[in-house]
Formats: C-alpha cells, sequence, structure tokens
C-alpha cells in the first residue's frame, strides 16, 4: 500500500526564472520622488504540479484516444448530469507552465495645497503565458484567452493604477 501511495504523491518542481530591468529615480521639480522601472521576465517551470481542465481530459479521451484519459470520465446511467458521474481531476505533475512578459512601473507625487497627490502603477504586458500538461496534448497559450482550458483570464496588456490624495497628516 505504501509503495502504491508514494508513487501516486506528486514529484518536485523545477524553475528556471529570468529578469532583467532597470530603476530610474530622475530629479524632477515639479514631482516627488518619481520613480519609473523597466522589467522582462521569463518564467518556465517543468514537472509543475496542478490540475489537468475537465477540457483537457475530455479531449484527451475522444480527440486523442488515450484510454489513461477516458478512464477519468465517470458516466453514471449513460451520462455526465447524475449524481456520482463526472470528470475525475487529481492534483498530479504536468509537463510545463511559462510565462514571459515585461512590465512598466510607476510612482510620484504632485503637491496639492497642504497635500499632495501620489500616483503609482503598473503595465504588464505577456509575451507568452502557456502550458503543455503531456507530451500527447497541444501546448495553450492563454494569453488573450479564458475559457475550460484557460481558467484564469490573461489579457494581453493589463493596467493597474492607483491615486491617492493625502491631506496634511490625513
Amino acid at each position: 500500500f505504501e509503495g502504491t501511495l508514494l508513487t501516486a504523491l506528486p514529484q518536485i518542481e523545477h524553475a528556471d526564472t529570468t529578469t532583467l530591468g532597470f530603476v530610474w529615480t530622475p530629479d524632477f521639480n515639479a514631482v516627488q520622488n518619481p520613480v519609473f522601472s523597466l522589467d522582462y521576465y521569463e518564467i518556465d517551470i517543468s514537472n509543475y504540479i496542478d490540475t489537468f481542465s475537465a477540457q483537457e481530459v475530455l479531449d484527451g479521451c475522444y480527440v486523442l484516444g488515450l484510454a489513461s484519459e477516458c478512464a477519468k470520465v465517470r458516466r453514471v446511467g449513460g451520462n455526465l448530469i447524475l449524481d456520482g458521474s463526472g470528470v475525475e481531476i487529481f492534483t498530479q505533475n504536468l509537463k510545463y507552465i511559462k510565462a514571459e512578459g515585461i512590465e512598466l512601473g510607476f510612482a510620484f507625487g504632485i503637491p496639492v495645497g497642504r497635500g499632495d497627490l501620489q500616483f503609482s502603477g503598473t503595465a504588464n504586458h505577456y509575451l507568452t503565458h502557456e502550458f503543455q500538461s503531456r507530451d500527447e496534448l497541444p501546448v495553450v497559450d492563454c494569453v488573450g484567452y479564458f475559457g475550460t482550458s484557460c481558467e484564469q483570464p490573461r489579457p494581453e496588456l493589463r493596467l493597474i493604477q492607483r491615486t491617492t490624495w493625502n491631506y496634511n497628516n490625513l
């Protein structure tokens, strides 16, 4: 029993990361503490721990004819809508996931009367955000997509900005 249980546990992930960037802090009289940054990043995780999406299991079974994936489809009474039926999704090691992009950051303040306005934000441009669950399944790039295989929205360009008004000590 112990040997079976141990082989079912996920193995260690391995990540290679590359980042390159710079920070610029110019001396402008019109703004307070300006900071600008530009970064490139690439994160590549092999043998990553996650689950297959239900769509990947169904594609593996019905499109590729993989018996291992068909075994994860549980039908009760010939369909997938009755209690006890569905697609089994277990945590396991998947082939790889990779994210690559460029990010611009900024922060500065502008005096306003007895206070100031503080601005900060980031703009992230994804070059890729792809994964492959196993050799037999295709590589899926989720940049700009959301759906059954790309469960988290991953826009090509993501902007976040924050403005804070400070008045006296408030």
